[in-house]
């Protein structure tokens, strides 16, 4: 091999590192401020765009890795643009014990479960919608960190709704859309971890499609699933 072509290679690998050397320095570069900023904003424009659609909710509960319930949702906004949701169908509940008594513990404890599945659900709803004055809070502390190898940004804070919890979002490096979303807060005392996968609408807003979240002190495990989304208005 001659010089020239040593040297031609050379200056296309030279040209290569610096290349991706400065988009890199473009992300890194830019005002986390305004970063943040944008993102903001364009959670508050995919929020509203989402109200224009309905779409299917699969909700599945499992307890030490066996699926106890799943349920069918029909999900919409209405007109003051409050999530609705009617149910299409689910798996039968089990059979109550008979006898007064069997019976009253078997009701007690459904309920508490209940309430357990409202608690979870309200939990990771409140982090999953941050109103627009908890996300500025959240923005404005967390920490930004490009990895363009991976082709994402991370979005990574704490503290957001109580002391020792922590939010991650996955951004995509190009489009800016989350990609994924990390909870880790608190029921009770006791550990709560949500993971919400997102997805893009054709021609349309970014939505969750998938979230699990374990709450390890009872053994369970919440599986949503959204799809069919239909644009309604």
């Amino acid at each position: 091999m001659n010089a020239n072509n040593c040297q031609n290679k050379f200056q296309v690998w030279m040209g290569l590192i610096i290349m991706l050397l400065f988009s890199g320095l473009i992300i890194q570069a830019q005002d986390p401020a305004q970063l943040k900023e944008m993102f903001a904003h364009s959670q508050q424009q995919n929020a509203q765009a989402l109200k224009q659609y309905t779409w299917k909710s699969r909700n599945e509960v499992r307890k030490n890795g066996e699926s106890k319930s799943t349920q069918l949702f029909l999900m919409r906004y209405d007109a003051l643009g409050r999530l609705q949701k009617s149910q299409i169908s689910g798996s039968a509940p089990p059979a109550m014990p008979k006898g007064p008594i069997l019976g009253n513990i078997a009701k007690k404890k459904k309920n508490d479960f209940m309430e357990l599945m409202d608690a979870l659900h309200k939990k990771v709803q409140a982090y999953s919608h941050l109103p627009p004055e908890k996300m500025q809070a959240f923005l404005a502390t967390a920490t930004i960190s490009p990895r363009l190898d991976e082709g994402i940004i991370q979005i990574q804070g704490g503290n957001v709704l109580q002391r020792g919890d922590t939010l991650s979002i996955w951004l995509d490096a190009k489009t800016r859309k989350q990609r994924r979303v990390e909870i880790n807060t608190f029921l009770e005392q006791h550990p709560v971890i949500a993971v919400i996968e997102l997805s893009d609408l054709p021609d349309g807003p970014t939505h969750m499609a998938r979230t699990v979240v374990d709450y390890q002190k009872e053994a369970l495990q919440l599986i949503a699933e959204n799809f069919d989304y239909e644009r309604v208005r």
